[in-house]
């Protein structure tokens, strides 16, 4: 019996799945979890895992002041289902705290043998601060065609920025492939993702993005679970009046006319392909297009005119809401001819987009919409179509 548990604890070391014999070409019963480590942030500890190929069942998590020896442990466990890989756990007191993750099989069975840096681990916690932590409690919430985001905060949160992604968001390097949804938020605040796809949400704050110090912690400052907005019966994903945030709907007045002097560079001819499809779609389009409704930031509707945003603020609030497109082209070309940071420019580009279309000029449009999809991948593909569409009709 000694020897065969030595077997599976030296299998469980070296592979991170099902071993076989070199002798008898037998494969090898590892049912333990493996790679666990460990991340630290006040009083919170982050252990992640990789679970066992051989048995599928919950994962326990256990927790003690002293190093864990075989057997299955008197204290009470945390239950983490299959196939998670992770878990937060916030302890009391400073010190030394030992973890120990068991697995299990499809019947209950709890294999307990403690193997050093692959199911058991030791951190030290120097000290716990008795200032809240300052993104916690994060939650979402279905309503209606939106989601409420809502959490809690100590000190400074105005600068903080919501992510949303169709992926769980674990860890910063998750963060890589989410979409800024808006920075500086507060709670509650409402976005408006695209029907039928279920999202994740973190709220991460700008200045520990900067520093490097940003960590999230699942069910604190980052979603647990998915939330989908259902999509209307008989509106497809493309669908024409789909309300995606952070670009509401503005109510705007008449149109006020205006011309500018000078006109911005002609955009590139179009390539000989790119001419080909385009005349495919204007046979294959059998549909009129649908009107569409401006859309602006709720950053850019609200606040006072004042540095980089201040100055975009002013055109959004003047002539693009009052739908005095001639005029919005023109500020907008002026505000893009200086420098500006990367989320700006996209901004005023994605007004720029629309300014063009509303004065029936989509093939202008159509390129700013192109410049800014890796900024707004879906509210921008929204507005490709829309533009496309009157290209070929």
């Amino acid at each position: 019996m000694k020897g065969y548990k030595i077997i599976l604890v030296i299998a469980a070391l070296i592979l991170p799945g099902p071993a076989f014999s070199q002798d008898a070409g037998t494969e090898v019963f590892a049912p333990f979890v493996s790679r666990i480590t460990a991340e630290v942030k006040n009083n919170l500890v982050r252990l992640n895992w990789v679970d066992s190929r051989d048995i599928r069942g919950p994962v326990f998590v256990y927790r003690s002041r002293e190093p864990f020896v075989e057997g299955i442990p008197s204290s009470r466990p945390v239950e983490v289902a299959y196939g998670v890989q992770t878990h937060i756990d916030e302890v009391e007191s400073p010190g030394a705290w030992h973890y120990y993750v068991i697995a299990s099989d499809g019947e209950g069975r709890k294999y307990t043998v403690p193997i050093p840096f692959n199911n058991t681990l030791s951190v030290v916690i120097e000290g716990i601060e008795t200032a809240p932590r300052t993104i916690t409690g994060l939650e979402a919430a279905l309503d209606g065609d939106g989601v409420i985001i809502s959490f809690q905060g100590a000190g400074r949160t105005d600068n903080a920025i919501l992510y949303r992604s169709p992926k769980p968001l674990r860890e910063e390097r998750d963060l890589l492939e989410a979409a800024i949804v808006q920075s500086g938020i507060g709670s509650p605040f409402t976005d408006y993702p695209v029907p039928g796809i279920p999202y994740y949400y973190g709220v991460v704050l700008e200045d520990d993005l900067i520093s490097g110090k940003t960590v999230l912690f699942p069910g604190q400052n980052s979603t647990l679970n998915p939330v989908e907005v259902p999509r209307s019966p008989g509106r497809s994903s493309a669908g024409g009046d789909m309300r995606a945030m952070p670009l509401p709907r503005i109510t705007v007045n008449t149109a006020v006319p205006g011309r500018i002097a000078s006109e911005p560079p002609v955009p590139a001819a179009l390539s000989a392909e790119a001419v080909r499809a385009i005349a495919g779609l204007r046979s294959q389009n059998t549909r009129p297009v649908q009107d569409k409704a401006p859309r602006a930031f709720n950053q850019d509707l609200e606040g006072p005119a004042g540095g980089e945003d201040g100055s975009l603020r002013s055109i959004v609030q003047g002539p693009f809401i009052r739908r005095d497109w001639n005029t919005s082209r023109e500020e907008l070309i002026r505000y893009l001819s200086l420098p500006r940071s990367a989320a700006a420019e996209a901004r005023g580009r994605y007004y720029l987009g629309q300014s063009y279309y509303f004065l029936e000029r989509p093939r202008e449009a159509l390129f700013e919409f192109l410049s800014v999809q890796a900024h707004y991948p879906g509210e921008a593909s929204e507005w490709i179509q829309a533009a496309l569409g009157k290209i070929t009709n």
